[in-house]
């Protein structure tokens, strides 16, 4: 199968669109469009290469940490402000295509784009924040750990994306 992964637009079909979370469902339906023009957010939509059904999207905006929500190993040498972050504010696969690894290519996609930024701008580590335990493990599982006091608000260092 071929995919595309390109910023929502209008004729995207986005209302029969269902992850299984309702948030998620009622975020691309309702605000990713606003998030857009208002410059708050940028969504990114996965779509078969002849359809504009939306299969899986993903959301990117910038951000910024708290020094001390940092851990302690990645605190040494930081600067004792707020750290500039980018931000995954959404990830959402289709419950008609979980399972294909397609929440991977989305993160990837992601983490790509923002490599990219981060070689424009200050980017210390891209963070994103699991409704879950469950989505918590899947960020895990490519190589994000927790802050501190927050177990589900998580983050990679953009080092560690250079070097993947």
């Amino acid at each position: 199968m071929s995919w595309r992964i390109e910023l929502l637009t209008r004729s995207h079909e986005r209302d029969n669109f269902d992850c299984g979370e309702e948030s998620l469902n009622d975020f691309l339906r309702q605000y990713a469009r606003q998030n857009d023009k208002k410059d708050i957010s940028r969504t990114y939509v996965l779509c078969n290469e002849d359809s504009l059904e939306i299969i899986g999207y993903y959301t990117i905006c910038s951000g910024c940490v708290s020094f001390n929500a940092l851990p302690d190993e990645m605190a040494s040498g930081i600067p004792k402000y707020p750290i500039p972050t980018a931000h995954i504010g959404r990830l959402a696969i289709d419950k008609r295509h979980q399972g294909q690894k397609l929440g991977e290519l989305l993160l990837v996609d992601a983490l790509k784009r923002l490599r990219e930024v981060a070689s424009k701008m200050g980017i210390h580590a891209v963070t994103v924040q699991a409704l879950h335990e469950k989505a918590a493990a899947f960020y895990k599982a490519y190589g994000f750990q927790a802050f501190k006091d927050e177990p589900l608000h998580l983050f990679i260092p953009m080092k560690t994306i250079r070097n993947i």
